[in-house]
């Protein structure tokens, strides 16, 4: 919370009273309890054009209801919310992202940007650790790049996931052995080469992002 305000402290310096800034910030003091600095966004944004019934429902939620105790929406986020802040220094996404999880299993947004991390940094060993907290949430399948995440992390490790009856869907596989085929083709020293004869049908899976990063493609 303390990172979101800052920014948008700094965006109000910068960009002035934008209705969208006012209400980010009377929100989020709301949720921290910080209700004589709510009432402040609030007055500003009660004399926009678009926004004045949404700041004046909330001064008159104040006046009756201080804490906001019987608010759902600001109930909701404080449930996700950290208890702990952190400074810009000392932001560190991981642990961040484990501590929401700590506080609320169910927090859907931390933990799919908590799986990102893994796979953008590649740590597959923490990736396949958390897959379990999938059974906190009402996926219908496997999202695709997890899937892809998971046959790569098997193929390195020769360890196999128990996925507890889910399934690695019959394209994932197609598309796994499609994608090795043709990289196999080349060797080690030319993986720009691999790249190039990947990209277009596997540019947005797991497995180039993973062979090959983010490079940029000449056409």
């Amino acid at each position: 919370m303390n990172l979101a305000e800052g920014t948008l402290v700094e965006s109000l310096v910068d960009l002035g009273e934008r209705p969208m800034i006012l209400k980010r910030l009377a929100l989020i003091n709301m949720a921290k309890g910080n209700i004589g600095t709510a009432r402040t966004y609030l007055g500003a944004l009660s004399k926009t054009l678009f926004d004045t019934e949404w700041a004046n429902y909330y001064l008159d939620r104040i006046e009756s209801d201080p804490n906001l105790s019987t608010d759902k929406e600001i109930q909701r986020v404080r449930q996700l919310m950290m208890e702990a802040e952190y400074g810009f220094t000392t932001y560190v996404p991981e642990k961040i992202l484990l501590e929401l999880l700590q506080k609320n299993r169910q927090n859907r947004m931390a933990f799919e940007y908590l799986m990102a991390w893994y796979m953008l940094t590649k740590q597959l060993d923490k990736f396949a650790q958390n897959l379990d907290r999938l059974d906190d949430f009402d996926y219908p399948d496997i999202p695709r790049h997890y899937q892809e995440a998971i046959l790569i992390y098997e193929v390195f490790t020769n360890k196999k996931i128990d996925l507890k009856g889910r399934q690695i869907s019959n394209r994932t596989l197609q598309r796994a052995r499609i994608f090795g085929n043709i990289v196999n083709r080349f060797s080690s020293s030319n993986r720009m080469q691999a790249a190039r004869a990947t990209a277009g049908d596997f540019g947005d899976t797991y497995f180039f992002y993973f062979n090959f990063g983010s490079v940029i493609i000449k056409r």
